[in-house]
């Protein structure tokens, strides 16, 4: 009896140390060291969604650093992704609701979706420059949680931009229900898509700065990729072609005219005060670039130009 029970543990103890390799082995398959085509794309492509949002991801996703780090080209497609729930709702609300109420829902929409992620480093970069004299100081109150009066104005002007423009651009067409429906849509994906591809070619051509050794972004933005460009902006190109069908070859042009300044002035800006970016100035590009589309085709609305 006895050594029939030694031969029983001895098989349970090897059962479980195969368990335990089959298990580690699982773990390092889904690394990403053994993932290869589509498979890790796929991984990659979930890392930017939890990323950048609160949307879930399925259960076998694994998120590291080797992923996140391959995670900016699918920023405009996250940017789609928000737009395309953002528009969802705005169209359902704008059924049983008037035109105001229903543009606040579907703002409130798109804050809990992205978690206000850019409106916090667009926040801190109002605050760390309005207030900051220098590198240091300016990281430092970058770095600081607290919210402060410079950061409050942003935010508020931003909002209450955003109010704006989207009430004049759904009211500019909602007499035409079915066309309007496809116009704001193609806005809504055109300003979020775009603007956050801005922010991936201003991470690769501008050098990342911190305040401390850990970020939160670091991993994506300190290792951006020229197949990461050049993926992220085909996506991009495959959303501005939408602005030739749905509005003409005017705003196909204007609206990458208008990135490209905006990248410029905030390249330099960045640059000459703190060196670089970090993941606060690249979420300040993208709202500001998104105000200035949108601001942009209000005024071509409203010139009769679209």
């Amino acid at each position: 009896m006895s050594e029939h029970g030694d031969k029983q543990s001895s098989a349970q103890a090897d059962n479980q140390v195969d368990s335990q390799v089959n298990k580690q082995t699982y773990k390092q398959n889904l690394s990403g060291s053994n993932l290869t085509g589509w498979r890790k794309q796929l991984h990659v492509f979930f890392n930017a969604v939890v990323f950048f949002t609160r949307l879930p991801a399925p259960s076998y996703i694994q998120f590291n650093e080797s992923f996140l780090q391959d995670a900016a080209r699918y920023f405009p497609l996250v940017g789609a992704i928000v737009a395309a729930l953002v528009w969802c709702s705005l169209s359902l609300a704008l059924f049983i609701l008037p035109v105001p109420i229903a543009v606040i829902l579907a703002m409130i929409v798109s804050v809990l979706i992205t978690g206000a992620f850019h409106e916090d480093g667009l926040a801190d970069c109002a605050d760390a420059f309005g207030g900051g004299y220098g590198k240091e100081q300016i990281l430092t109150i970058m770095h600081d949680s607290r919210l402060g009066t410079y950061g409050v104005i942003a935010l508020c002007a931003s909002l209450g931009l955003k109010f704006c423009l989207l009430f004049y651009l759904v009211s500019y067409s909602v007499t035409f229900y079915i066309q309007f429906n496809s116009q704001l849509l193609v806005i809504l994906l055109l300003a979020n898509s775009l603007s956050r591809w801005l922010a991936v070619v201003l991470m690769y051509c501008t050098p990342y700065v911190a305040f401390t050794g850990s970020s939160k972004s670091k991993p994506i933005a300190s290792s951006v990729t020229r197949l990461s460009v050049v993926i992220a902006s085909v996506t991009a190109l495959g959303f501005l072609s939408l602005a030739a069908n749905t509005f003409g070859w005017l705003v196909f042009a204007a609206l990458p005219l208008l990135l490209a300044i905006v990248y410029i002035l905030a390249r330099r800006y960045f640059i000459r005060h703190i060196g670089g970016v970090n993941g606060d100035c690249l979420g300040a590009v993208q709202q500001v670039s998104e105000l200035f589309m949108l601001l942009t085709l209000c005024a071509f609305a409203h010139s009769g130009c679209i």
